[in-house]
């Protein structure tokens, strides 16, 4: 690779303002979580109540905190996301705030969501990314206020934003998708929705939304990129978000990426809407209360962070339908070549390729990843299966041959025991576990089998993994198949639309 041929691109001078904004989004998005968690007492819930927690390969020493210890984590979190969003001593907070956000995300595999894998990425990033520099305590204190910023700051953002939409779609490529499932078990138990719910057990409605749904996910990104595309894929992506958090359990996740999206538009957009509020304060107040007024009914309720994102999408939106928001830089010079440039780039291509070959792994697996989780996660495949299962296990006392029941509701939290009893790779580590339980009471290495019940999309329940197989003597192996996974026989779905 010719670093020096990339110079011109990706070291540009372009304005800081779309960046800061997305400091401050992100900021005060794990702001609103971390209330989120006080107030649901999900803290307590997900890391204090458990017995036992099902964690990652190599990070099987991270562990909660002892007694009150999670909360004041959490707080420290929201003290953290605080700086983040005031631009507060941004670079130690951004660091802070990684370190802590991975440590919860590691405690527990039955709570791995793509929403917050995407938080530890996006964290990450921020690290390396000037966005303290404008709108900020730390340009006030240190006056540092630089309102440009090389190109590749704001790029990077887009292109993880963009796999992340993509992959959504890529994901959506498979058979039960395509003929409506399990979109069409989903919609039929929310006719509730508002104005169109009535339709939901309709055929042509299952398959708009499953449909539209995959194409606005390979769409977005180069929609996004492309100036005269990018305002009617963004109020589509708009309504996708709005709908998503109506019909779908799923937090933060539709806000956050509303706001998140609008790094796509000029890198001056705050700017600009902010002049044209200034000159049309009436035109842009109206925008803004009726798509919050919008945003609210979506999602059920008064909620100050809807509120919020609404008024300012709408605000964007009406800007740019007036002024036709064009990228644009505000300066044309590019930063003198560095050696250091060298390290951006290199550094770049490296995450992306990662970024974008780790996705690409379950291809690599035979079977169907809804069914054996083989590369399902951090491959961005957001909501698209339905599973349901149980499971039982046994232990056998090598002497004799006794076969003793173990019900593992007794160890876990009937959240743990939903999400364990449809991933293998949580059955096979919870075996593990009940195995060096009964050798410390017993003294006795046992062989744990399991006895599981699994359905796919509404298909009939079928065996998950080989009763026979003793699983503490199995390794799971993340990069190819385990043969100790039982295929998916009923390939046909009775649940499918004909």
């Amino acid at each position: 690779m010719n670093s020096k041929a990339l110079h011109p691109f990706l070291f540009k001078q372009v304005s800081i303002h779309s960046l800061a904004a997305f400091r401050v989004v992100f900021g005060f998005t794990m702001l609103w979580e971390v209330y989120r968690y006080f107030k649901n007492d999900w803290i307590r819930e997900y890391y204090i109540d458990p017995l036992y927690n099902f964690t990652y390969g190599w990070f099987s020493w991270v562990q909660p905190w002892q007694g009150d210890g999670m909360y004041y984590h959490f707080a420290a979190l929201g003290l953290l996301s605080l700086c983040i969003a005031l631009g507060l001593l941004y670079r130690i907070s951004a660091v802070l705030f990684f370190l802590g956000f991975s440590y919860v995300f590691l405690l527990e595999q039955a709570r791995y969501l793509n929403h917050f894998y995407l938080v530890v990425l996006i964290s990450f990033l921020l690290i390396f990314l000037p966005a303290h520099r404008y709108w900020s305590l730390d340009s006030f204190l240190f006056a540092n206020r630089d309102k440009n910023v090389p190109a590749w700051c704001v790029l990077l953002l887009r292109l993880q934003l963009g796999i992340v939409y993509f992959y959504g779609g890529v994901a959506k490529l498979n058979a039960d998708w395509l003929q409506g499932q399990p979109m069409g078990m989903w919609l039929a138990e929310r006719t509730e929705f508002p104005f169109v719910g009535h339709l939901f057990t309709e055929k042509w409605m299952v398959y708009f939304f499953s449909y539209g749904g995959l194409l606005l996910d390979l769409l977005a990104f180069p929609l996004l990129m492309i100036r005269k595309t990018r305002l009617p894929m963004f109020l589509a992506l708009v309504l996708f978000h709005f709908t998503n958090d109506r019909l779908f359990t799923i937090g933060i996740f539709p806000w956050f990426a509303i706001a998140a999206t609008t790094i796509f538009f000029a890198y001056d957009w705050p700017l600009r809407v902010t002049r044209y509020a200034k000159e049309r304060p009436w035109t842009v107040g109206g925008a803004s209360l009726g798509v919050a007024a919008i945003a609210l009914l979506f999602h059920g309720g008064l909620s100050l962070f809807p509120l919020i994102v609404g008024a300012a999408t709408g605000a964007l939106i009406v800007t740019s339908l007036k002024n036709n928001v064009e990228e644009k830089d505000l300066a044309s010079t590019v930063d003198p070549w560095k050696a250091k440039h060298h390290l951006v780039v290199y550094s770049l291509a490296c995450w992306f390729m990662i970024q974008v070959l780790l996705p690409l792994r379950h291809f690599a697996v035979p079977g169907d990843v809804n069914w054996t989780e083989e590369g399902h996660r951090f491959s961005w495949h957001m909501k698209l299966r339905d599973k349901s299962g149980k499971v039982m296990f046994y232990a056998i006392d090598p002497g004799n041959g006794d076969k003793i029941k173990l019900d593992p509701k007794y160890y876990l939290t009937a959240w743990q025991y939903r999400k364990m009893a449809t991933r293998p790779y949580l059955i096979h580590q919870f075996a593990g576990y009940l195995q060096r339980i009964l050798f410390e009471l017993k003294g006795t290495w046992y062989a744990i089998t399991s006895d599981t019940q699994t359905s796919l999309n509404g298909r009939t329940h079928q065996p998950l993994l080989d009763p026979g197989v003793d699983l503490t003597k199995k390794e799971y192996y993340w990069w190819k198949h385990n043969d100790w996974i039982m295929p998916l026989t009923h390939t046909k779905n009775s649940a499918l639309l004909n």
